[in-house]
């Protein structure tokens, strides 16, 4: 089971704005976002309503790939982001540490867990997405195949 199944040009906007290149990354997605709107010819409702489903995808696809980094990704994403910061680039270790604590900090908001505060919240979310990395990078070594590693584009 692929731990993401998002766009291409989803993941490459994402990919760009985490490696600190936001202006690109938001290029690629008003292009794609643009590009569908296209597609509705004349009919400027139908256009403006398929630039906005176009656009709240990219946000979707934004949650996923945060969601697939925690529970699959982490150990080279850690690897990536300690490469650009050797390179001095600090972007992808600050998107890193904000998938890393922004999904349990909205999640916590919309739950208001009874006696879990934020903190504590964000540490037992976080310990949760580890242990299901840790089973994920088992079977990977277990069956020398990196297929649950692998996107669905």
């Amino acid at each position: 089971m692929a731990p993401v199944a998002v766009s291409p040009w989803s993941a490459a906007a994402w990919g760009l704005l985490a490696a600190g290149y936001p202006l690109a990354g938001a290029g690629i997605a008003a292009a794609t976002s643009v590009t569908l709107a296209r597609r509705a010819g004349s009919d400027r409702a139908t256009a403006a309503a398929l630039a906005r489903l176009a656009a709240a995808g990219h946000l979707r696809a934004g949650a996923a790939l945060a969601g697939a980094i925690r529970r699959a990704w982490l150990p080279p994403a850690l690897v990536a982001a300690g490469a650009f910061c050797r390179l001095g680039r600090r972007a992808p270790a600050v998107a890193l540490g904000a998938v890393l604590t922004l999904p349990s900090v909205v999640e916590w908001v919309r739950e208001r867990p009874p006696g879990l505060g934020p903190l504590r919240w964000s540490a037992l979310t976080l310990a949760d997405d580890l242990a299901y990395q840790s089973g994920v990078w088992a079977g990977v070594v277990e069956t020398h195949s990196a297929a649950a590693l692998l996107p669905n584009w």
